[in-house]
């Protein structure tokens, strides 16, 4: 029994003698922002990051046509849609041999992003595409390239590319860089072109890309929001209001890794203006692990001008 006693004491003397737990600052996830896109979503492609409330980069959108996947997307090899690129893929053929456009079956690359749903995949050396380089704002066409993939490694790509009556190919070799989710290249200005900014630096983007209405059978451009690829996640949440979102009401199970899951539809076309439906609400986990509520409220500028979303956003 004595035993016992001085067992209990000398626990309770080793409790009172811990110190206190120190408890951790809970992080401040303040009032909704406002914030509006500062150049058109017709012509460019602009890079935004919730956490700094910023717009960390924007390029036009005809300054890159083709783009080779870097760290876990190494394998993916994709277009530029915003401008309507369009590929071919001719097989068991040359460089050489493949000198017109005539009967070749051009087709997009899916908006959703994924592997599977992408045009240059399952390549050969003697596999040949054919790039429509599709068009300027201004509906310029920008006329058909070749290219021929050699080598597509974690650490490098190899290509080769030329004009389609072309007989000898000009040569390309990007090193990458795992800082990013892709590395990017004009084939137009025939260079290597920094297009996204670092993969930790930005979680949307605001650009124009194909969406395919399968009901129709019909590519279709337009203008919304694609997700960065590395670990965000969105979905819409059934919610009439955006500010009676909160933390509790994060459904884990709805998240979707496709890349237009926020896409364009909060916003419709009628009666020659563009509506904006404010009650379609959004929830992003960010790659930081962060939640954001996210809605549009205007797709105007403060002059009138289309092309520039306004959208709110909050931290859950």
């Amino acid at each position: 029994m004595k035993a016992f006693i001085y067992s209990v004491i000398a626990l309770l003397t080793f409790a009172a003698c811990e110190k206190d737990e120190i408890p951790i600052e809970p992080r401040h996830r303040g009032n909704a922002i406002t914030a509006e896109l500062p150049t058109t979503i017709y012509g460019h492609q602009s890079y935004f990051d919730f956490e700094s409330n910023s717009f960390v980069q924007t390029n036009e959108k005809t300054d890159w046509d083709i783009a080779f996947g870097c760290g876990e997307f190494s394998p993916i090899i994709y277009v530029n849609t915003a401008k309507l690129t369009a590929t071919a893929k001719v097989e068991n053929s040359s460089f050489e041999a493949v000198t017109a456009t005539e009967n070749l079956e051009f087709n997009y690359d899916s908006s959703t992003g994924f592997y599977d749903s992408l045009l240059i995949t399952n390549w050969t050396e003697n596999t040949i595409y054919v790039l429509d380089l599709g068009y300027t704002e201004a509906g310029d066409h920008l006329g058909y390239r070749k290219i021929r993939i050699i080598e597509n490694t974690p650490t490098h790509c190899h290509f080769q590319y030329g004009q389609v009556n072309a007989t000898i190919p000009t040569n390309a070799t990007l090193e990458k860089d795992d800082n990013y989710n892709a590395v990017f290249y004009s084939i137009l200005n025939e260079k290597a072109v920094t297009i996204e900014p670092e993969k930790s630096k930005w979680d949307i983007a605001f650009t124009q890309y194909i969406y395919y209405f399968h009901e129709f059978e019909t590519p279709y451009l337009v203008t919304g929001i694609i997700m960065n690829r590395t670990n965000t996640k969105a979905y819409q949440h059934e919610s009439n209001s955006f500010s009676d979102i909160n933390f509790d009401q994060i459904n884990i199970d709805l998240f979707s890794y496709s890349l237009d899951v926020i896409g364009y539809e909060w916003k419709e076309f009628l009666n020659n203006i563009y509506v904006v439906y404010t009650d379609h609400n959004f929830i992003i986990q960010t790659q930081e692990g962060y939640y954001y509520k996210l809605h549009f409220v205007d797709f105007y500028n403060q002059s009138g001008a289309k092309g520039y979303p306004v959208f709110e956003f909050q931290e859950l």
